[in-house]
């Protein structure tokens, strides 16, 4: 299992369901850049899957929910799965999310966002994974959500999922930190 940089990565989130989410995703990539879908083990990730979503790129460039767990419905509202991301994510779907998903699959890289509404307290952090396709194309992009309070969040603006106070990318395979950036 590669090692170089991922305590690098993994110090950005003290968060102990991003951490199984991550080190899954890393186990099961091996030696590759990325994992396949088919290598994550929804045993494997425990407690944390009702963390997890799944996001797959269309050919028409477009990404469409797959999975998403019962605290990122909750934080919904409503399920998620099998809906497209522009419905689901709103306004900020076109930027700044769409550009991070094509990010994360493209160059590839893993990611890191957290966001903060401090005058009421809530506070969601995610990591987001490329996985490939059985063919071995960046197709889905596959990580976690942890929410302070998932049911402060019930309401879709309160969400928090576009505007990322912190935002930290390392590319992949050597994880070396290729952009920070910590909104105004």
């Amino acid at each position: 299992m590669p090692t170089d940089g991922t305590e690098r990565f993994e110090a950005y989130f003290g968060s102990e369901i991003l951490r199984i989410v991550f080190r899954h995703w890393n186990e099961a990539r091996g030696d590759r850049v990325m994992p396949s879908r088919n290598d994550i083990d929804p045993y494997r990730l425990g407690r944390a899957l009702s963390n997890v979503w799944l996001y797959e790129r269309g050919p028409d460039d477009e990404f469409s929910c797959r999975l998403s767990g019962e605290l990122i419905n909750r934080a919904h509202s409503q399920s998620i799965m099998k809906r497209p991301a522009r419905e689901i994510l709103g306004p900020d779907y076109d930027y700044p999310i769409r550009q991070r998903m094509n990010f994360v699959l493209d160059t590839p890289a893993v990611l890191f966002a957290s966001t903060a509404a401090p005058a009421d307290d809530r506070t969601v952090t995610r990591i987001s994974l490329p996985l490939s396709d059985p063919a071995g194309r960046p197709t889905f992009t596959f990580g976690a959500s942890e929410y302070l309070d998932p049911d402060r969040y019930i309401d879709r603006d309160a969400v928090l999922v576009g505007r990322a106070d912190t935002v930290v990318v390392f590319s992949l395979p050597d994880f070396q930190r290729i952009a920070s950036d910590k909104a105004p």
